[in-house]
């Protein structure tokens, strides 16, 4: 894993203080930078926050993803290789804000990473029967959506 190289001084922002990062860089991964000025619409990224360096790992395949909208459910659901688990209510919550997936039904958590897995391994025609149109089982909405 390559280092982030070290941080200078902000001159393009005026008078504030935190870091730019020249590049950033992870083996094997797309890396970029955000700051203030990747963001065109809402939520914007606070400029007290500074810049930040985003790997992301679509180029190796290591997550997967069920996006569902249909006239009974709005989610989107991910496993990732580290194991790390993910589930939005993009009707509560359309920015992706509020990672709800321990709200959710151990049983609801099963039928996702069965579907998941499914969709995976299918080819062709046979990944038809998994759709949100095609699949009988529905997901249950969580017991509360605590938001922090």
């Amino acid at each position: 894993m390559d280092a982030i190289e070290g941080p200078k001084k902000r001159k393009d922002r005026g008078n504030s203080s935190h870091p730019v990062r020249l590049s950033c860089s992870v083996q094997q991964m797309n890396c970029f930078l955000h700051s203030i000025d990747h963001w065109k619409t809402p939520p914007l990224w606070p400029d007290e926050y500074g810049q930040f360096c985003f790997c992301q790992n679509s180029n190796n395949n290591t997550y997967w993803c069920l996006r569902t909208i249909n006239e009974a459910e709005n989610f989107l659901y991910c496993e990732f290789v580290t194991e790390f688990v993910s589930y939005y209510d993009l009707n509560e919550d359309p920015y992706q804000l509020h990672n709800i997936v321990y709200s959710l039904e151990m049983s609801t958590l099963e039928r996702l990473s069965e579907r998941l897995r499914l969709l995976r391994d299918c080819k062709g025609a046979s990944c038809e029967r998994y759709s949100a149109i095609n699949w009988e089982q529905h997901i249950e909405p969580p017991l509360s959506a605590p938001h922090p």
